[in-house]
């Protein structure tokens, strides 16, 4: 099931782009598994550092993306939901060229929605 949940979210939100870090604090949307789904995403860390500069590499960027399903079809989010909120959520993560954590379920947050602190970053 989580194969075909991550493969028809993949298809369904090819055509999301993702957002700067000045845009985290808007609230995404994107359409997958017949639902209108909302989120938030943010990319936070800085890459390795170089051996001869010590900084990170311009082309590395950011680490880690958070993200945070909020909505699903304009309702808050239930456990019903947590198996297709964690396809989006993986999705949206691969989209960004991060790997997702397959074992993690996600965290309740006390606004509602399905938290992935920690599950999206690039290894």
């Amino acid at each position: 099931m989580r194969t075909t949940i991550l493969s028809s979210a993949t298809a369904l939100l090819a055509a999301v782009t993702l957002p700067s870090v000045a845009d985290a604090q808007n609230q995404r949307t994107g359409t997958a598994y017949g639902s209108t789904w909302s989120w938030y995403y943010y990319e936070t860390g800085a890459g390795d550092a170089t051996v001869l500069t010590g900084r990170p590499s311009m082309w590395q960027g950011q680490r880690e993306a958070i993200i945070t399903m909020m909505t699903r079809d304009g309702r808050a989010l239930n456990e019903a939901d947590r198996p297709y909120a964690i396809g989006v959520a993986q999705a949206l993560c691969e989209q960004g060229g991060r790997r997702f954590n397959t074992q993690t379920r996600g965290h309740w947050l006390e606004n509602g929605g399905l938290g992935f602190q920690g599950a999206c970053t690039r290894w």
